[in-house]
């Protein structure tokens, strides 16, 4: 699927990529491309940096935090070099204008082929976590789902269950706890592993709730960021998972 103001971009990708038989979608502008994507959950989509009205940042922003489309790779078009650095905030990958075509045709076959080994839901409703935990996560070649909070990631598993889930217990709606108890009610699953990721003190009571349900628990205020996110690749490696 793309997603540019330009209609000759549009037309230049698609008779790049017309020898992969593969269905192109389009949308001329950024609420246009949401209410694509969200209706037809395309393997991959070009989404245009600088267009008019709401920018490309904008759409990103918008289709990470819903759960139907926040696993979708995007791939963000630009002419900016320093859009190489911002791309990290969610998108998988970039292209610079002018697209080269043997440059389009590898990140295309690379993202639709499904190349990720291994499938995670992060489940936080803190946006700016789920983004640092997404690039991590995509650095070791999973391929990452989001939630923000217990009751979307119930409809995200209900579509495709992951092998692994990252879960913060403090969040609105639907908590940790509550997701867990609903998970295995409603859903009858216990086989994906759990590793806890929260903030919160955990009481006595707090760790009987979580005994036999969870694999890891990662506390957020005994680490720096950096600090975090390693204590979680090592949690990840404990699980043979990176």
């Amino acid at each position: 699927m793309i997603i540019d103001d330009d209609p000759t971009v549009h037309q230049l990708i698609k008779n790049q990529l017309s020898y992969l038989n593969v269905s192109i979608y389009s949308a001329f502008n950024g609420q246009e491309g949401i209410e694509l994507a969200d209706q037809i959950l395309p393997k991959v989509i070009i989404l245009d940096v600088q267009m008019p009205s709401m920018s490309g940042w904008e759409v990103l922003k918008s289709l990470k935090l819903q759960s139907l489309t926040s696993g979708i790779p995007i791939i963000l078009l630009t002419t900016d070099d320093e859009n190489t650095e911002r791309y990290e905030i969610g998108a998988n990958d970039y292209l610079f204008k002018p697209i080269d075509r043997d440059r389009l045709i590898s990140k295309i076959e690379k993202y639709r082929s499904g190349d990720s080994d291994f499938s995670v839901l992060v489940i936080e409703d803190d946006w700016n976590v789920r983004s640092m935990l997404r690039r991590m996560l995509e650095k070791e070649n999973c391929l990452v789902s989001e939630a923000a909070d217990g009751y979307e990631a119930l409809k995200v598993i209900s579509d495709n269950q992951p092998q692994l889930i990252l879960l913060d217990l403090t969040m609105p709606n639907v908590d940790g706890f509550e997701f867990i108890h609903l998970l295995r009610l409603t859903q009858g699953i216990t086989s994906i592993p759990i590793i806890i990721i929260t903030a919160k003190d955990l009481t006595e009571a707090d760790t009987v709730r979580l005994s036999g349900s969870v694999q890891k628990i990662v506390q957020k205020s005994n680490f720096s960021s950096p600090q975090l996110f390693a204590e979680i690749g090592k949690r990840l490696q404990d699980l043979g998972i990176s």
